[in-house]
């Protein structure tokens, strides 16, 4: 077997994940190749062995979004007046809508409203949930408990007459809308001078993120904490973080060949950043330092010997020796040396 084969099939061992260290390197020497080196050409070409970091890195194709729209309504009944603007962020306390000209509000919660607020009802989380949003803006002076009492029908009273509602000090179901998290309008349902009855809005989340569907094998470097890049449409780079790693699927291609796939999400340090570029592919890279300033050499210089071990193809000046090595760690094209006569600034022949 000829040098450029026998780098042939290191690369693609490589590649395979098969020689993921220097001991599994060794193993797979010895039925790599049987046969002598045959001679090298004069017009060979090198590379610098140098002292670096290896560093593991994987890029993956993905997309960015504010993720899967989610319908919005009221139990309300009557007209719409005015409706939120498709792109308007809605946190608590903001204005989603107006029927009959009198407010519908964000507040913030998992548990929806499904009754009203009023004088005489049972203890509940949700007269918690409640008490926790007129305390964050401003109206209940107390600690949010599941009573509603006085307190509470006095913190609902000064929040109506800073909205505009009849003090009353009751809300009833489909005046207030507990939203999990901040929201972001996608689409207008109904437009002013509509009916209420249905939905109103379409929402997403409120912050761009990406989102990417990843090997297993390339969740190593995709864990929930790690650091990313997503490169934009525009040639230009943010960063992010992985924020959540999903159960695994299994998907069809366009041929209907399976395969397993694992749904990651992005979420950018900076969304603004890439606030105009929503719906769009983007690129998510992530990466490792696995060994820090190690000798080094391309992976495609190694030259696997009949009955095991790996040389170099050391060249200096005008002759081309063989020179045994030891291996360390592989990543990124990049194998470490850890043993044989080779020095940073060695010239070595590499496969082309």
């Amino acid at each position: 077997m000829t040098a450029r084969k026998r780098r042939a099939v290191i690369v693609s061992l490589i590649a395979a994940g098969l020689l993921a260290s220097g001991a599994g390197g060794f193993a797979m020497a010895s039925r790599v190749q049987d046969e002598a080196p045959a001679a090298v050409s004069a017009a060979v070409e090198t590379e610098t062995a140098e002292t670096t970091d290896l560093t593991e890195r994987v890029e993956v194709k993905g997309t960015l979004g504010y993720g899967p729209t989610r319908e919005l309504g009221t139990g309300l009944s009557g007209t719409l007046t005015s409706v939120a603007d498709p792109g308007d962020t809605l946190r608590p306390g903001d204005e989603l809508m107006r029927i009959d000209d009198r407010p519908v509000v964000a507040m913030r919660g998992k548990l929806p409203a499904w009754r009203d607020f009023e004088m005489g009802i049972s203890k509940g989380r949700d007269v918690k949930q409640l008490e926790e949003n007129l305390a964050e803006l401003g109206y209940f002076k107390g600690k949010p408990n599941q009573r509603f009492d006085r307190s509470t029908a006095a913190a609902i009273g000064r929040w109506q007459k800073a909205v505009g509602l009849p003090r009353n000090q009751k809300i009833e179901r489909g005046r207030v809308v507990f939203l999990p998290r901040d929201a972001r309008v996608h689409k207008q349902l109904v437009e002013a001078g509509g009916q209420t009855g249905g939905s109103v809005l379409e929402l997403t989340d409120a912050t761009l993120f990406a989102t990417a569907e990843v090997q297993p094998k390339q969740l190593d470097l995709l864990q929930e904490g790690q650091e990313v890049t997503v490169g934009l449409p525009n040639g230009k780079q943010t960063e992010g973080v992985v924020e959540k790693v999903e159960p695994a699927v299994e998907k069809a291609d366009s041929s209907g060949e399976k395969s397993v796939k694992v749904p990651v999400r992005v979420a950018l340090k900076d969304p603004p950043s890439a606030d105009s570029y929503a719906n769009v592919p983007v690129s998510v890279l992530a990466s490792r330092t696995v060994a820090e300033n190690v000798l080094a050499v391309p992976v495609r210089a190694l030259l696997a010997e009949p009955g095991g071990g790996f040389t170099l193809e050391v060249v200096k000046d005008d002759a081309v020796e063989r020179v045994p090595v030891e291996l360390g760690r592989f990543a990124d094209d990049m194998v470490e040396i850890t043993g044989g006569e080779l020095a940073a600034g060695d010239q070595v022949a590499v496969g082309e």
